[in-house]
C-alpha cells in the first residue's frame, strides 16, 4: 500500500490517535536549500470524511478567531488540504501545530495517586488563563479534558484540539464533550452555554488532585483505559505505516465522545455518580427512576477528596469548596472561570 507523500512536510512517527485524526511528528521541507528544517511540529490528519471536514473547519475557525495571542493556547502553524488519488479521490483535511512534550492525561497516569497541590494550583492557572481567554473571544471549547490539555517543553499547559468548539451565538452541535467530563444538560441533548467549560474543568481540578476521574465511566464499566479508542497512544511508528487504509478507513467516531448514539447505559453510569455526590437533580435533568436512586449510596467531595492521604482536611475542605462553585446542576448558577480563577488560592 502506498503511503501518504506530502510537498512540504516530512513525516515521522507516530504519536496520538484521536477518533477523528492521527497525529505525527513532522518537520518542513525546506525547498529552498534542498533539505529539511530541525524543528519538528505536529500534523493532524483527519480521515476525510464529510464529518471530519465540518470539524476541520470548525477547529480552523477557531484558530483563526483565537489568534496567537495567549501562551496557554496551542499554535496553529499551517492548514491545507491534500489530495490522493487510488481507486478513489482521497482528501486529506490537514493542520499543523506547534509539538509539545505530551499531554495531562499521560502526566496523569504517571501520577496515579494525584500530582503535588503546589503543581495543581500551577497547572489550573495555566487551564482557566486559556479558558478565561477562549471565552473572552466568545468561544466554547466544548471538550476541555486531560487529554486536549498539552504539556510543553517549559511545564506550561495548552489547550488544543478545537474541532467541536463554537461561537457560543452558533452552537456546533446539541451533541459535544466527553463522557465523564460533559455537563448534565449535554446528556440531554439541550442548549448549553460557556459555563459547559466550567464543569469540564473542575472534573479535571479532581483528576489532577487524585489522580483518577472523578465520573470514572471506563471504570464502572470494567473497561480498561488501555482500550479506549480516545486513549492516547506512544507507539512509535515511522512513515511506513501512515497507509491510506489507516486514515480512510476509519469511522472517525471516538468512543469516548458524547452521541446519541452511545448506549444509554453511560449515561446511567454518570447520573448515579452525579446524584451521590450533588444530590437528587432537578426534575428536567433526572435519568433514574425513583427505584433506582434509592439504592445510591450519598458521599461528598471531602470523603472523595481525603481517600488520597497526601491531601490534608483542611486542604480537602478547601478543594471542595472551589469544586462546588462549578459542579452544580443548574448551568446559571456555576461560577464563571474568572471566578474559579480569582480563587485558585484554595488549593494548598
Amino acid at each position: 500500500m502506498k503511503s501518504l507523500q506530502l510537498p512540504l512536510y516530512k513525516i515521522d512517527k507516530h504519536v496520538g490517535t484521536g477518533g477523528d485524526a492521527r497525529v505525527y511528528e513532522c518537520v518542513p521541507v525546506n525547498k529552498t536549500g534542498g533539505g529539511d528544517t530541525t524543528t519538528p511540529l505536529a500534523i493532524k490528519i483527519y480521515h476525510p470524511s464529510s464529518h471530519n471536514f465540518k470539524n476541520y473547519k470548525h477547529e480552523l475557525e477557531a484558530y483563526h478567531a483565537l489568534g496567537q495571542q495567549c501562551e496557554n493556547i496551542a499554535k496553529y502553524v499551517d492548514a491545507f488540504v491534500h489530495m490522493e488519488r487510488t481507486d478513489k479521490l482521497l482528501l486529506f483535511p490537514i493542520l499543523i501545530m506547534e509539538l509539545y512534550t505530551g499531554n495531562l492525561r499521560e502526566l496523569i497516569k504517571v501520577n496515579p495517586t494525584g500530582l503535588p497541590l503546589a503543581t495543581v494550583r500551577k497547572y489550573m492557572s495555566n487551564i482557566c488563563n486559556g479558558i478565561t481567554y477562549i471565552h473572552s473571544c466568545d468561544y466554547i471549547h466544548t471538550d476541555i479534558k486531560p487529554k486536549n490539555i498539552f504539556v510543553t517543553d517549559s511545564n506550561t499547559l495548552v489547550i488544543g484540539d478545537f474541532d467541536t468548539s463554537c461561537h457560543k451565538d452558533k452552537l456546533y452541535s446539541l451533541t459535544v464533550g466527553t463522557y465523564g467530563y460533559a455537563a448534565p444538560e449535554l446528556h440531554h441533548n439541550e442548549h448549553y452555554d460557556q459555563s459547559i467549560d466550567v464543569w469540564s474543568t473542575m472534573c479535571v481540578l479532581y483528576e489532577l488532585c487524585m489522580g483518577r476521574p472523578l465520573f470514572d465511566i471506563d471504570n464502572a464499566l470494567g473497561a480498561s483505559s488501555e482500550s479506549d479508542s480516545s486513549e492516547v497512544s506512544t507507539e512509535e511508528s515511522s512513515v511506513t505505516s501512515l497507509e491510506f487504509s489507516d486514515i480512510s478507513e476509519t469511522s472517525g467516531s471516538s468512543s469516548g465522545t458524547h452521541s446519541s448514539a452511545i448506549d444509554e447505559e453511560e449515561t446511567h453510569i454518570v447520573f448515579c455518580m452525579l446524584q451521590a455526590i450533588l444530590g437528587t437533580p432537578p426534575e428536567g435533568l433526572k435519568v433514574l427512576t425513583d427505584e433506582e436512586a434509592d439504592y445510591i449510596k450519598p458521599t461528598s467531595f471531602p470523603e472523595l477528596l481525603m481517600a488520597n492521604q497526601d491531601i490534608p482536611p483542611e486542604s480537602a475542605a478547601r478543594l471542595t469548596t472551589l469544586l462546588k462553585r462549578g459542579l452544580k446542576y443548574d448551568p446559571s448558577k456555576r461560577a464563571t472561570i474568572k471566578k474559579i480563577s480569582a480563587c485558585l488560592s484554595l488549593i494548598s
